[in-house]
Order: structure tokens, then C-alpha cells, then sequence
């Protein structure tokens, strides 16, 4: 088979505020690369909410690209867009 060497970097960042530090905005970025020159990247943006302590909403853009890939894998593939969730713990 053939090897690929991935190589990988990560950085996210989170504010909090309000009243009782219950609203957020944060941003992530990842990505990967190899020296065959594939690489992807993917940006998130973030708002959120904590309603209570165990609910939270939140909106998030995400931007994910994949490059130099063959056709099999997704060449210059990728996806963009809003997403919305709402989350339960216990």
C-alpha cells in the first residue's frame, strides 16, 4: 500500500460571557496535510447558549475543503454551511 504521512494541526478558542457566563462565541480550526500535497481544512464558528447548566443551543458555520485528493476520495471535495443544535446531558 502506499503511504501517506499525515500530518495534523489544531487550534480553538472560546469566549465566554454574560451575567453568569452562560453565552459563548468560539472558533476552531483544523487540518491536515501530507507531503504528496493532499490537505484538509476545516473552519468552525460558533455561538451558543447555555438555557440551563445540562441545555445548550447553539448555531455554528462550519467550511470543510479537501484538496488534491483523487477522484476516489473526493478531489477538491469539501462542504459549507449553518448548522443549529440543541444538547441534553444528565
Amino acid at each position: 500500500g502506499q503511504d501517506f504521512n499525515f500530518s495534523q494541526y489544531a487550534l480553538k478558542g472560546l469566549y465566554y460571557f454574560g451575567a453568569d457566563q452562560n453565552f459563548y462565541v468560539g472558533a476552531r480550526i483544523n487540518g491536515v496535510d501530507n507531503h504528496q500535497n493532499q490537505s484538509v481544512t476545516r473552519f468552525e464558528g460558533a455561538l451558543g447558549w447555555y438555557f440551563t447548566k445540562n441545555i445548550i443551543i447553539k448555531a455554528e458555520y462550519v467550511n470543510q475543503t479537501y484538496k488534491n485528493f483523487t477522484q476516489d476520495y473526493g478531489n477538491n471535495a469539501g462542504f459549507k454551511g449553518l448548522m443549529f443544535e440543541a444538547g441534553i446531558s444528565f
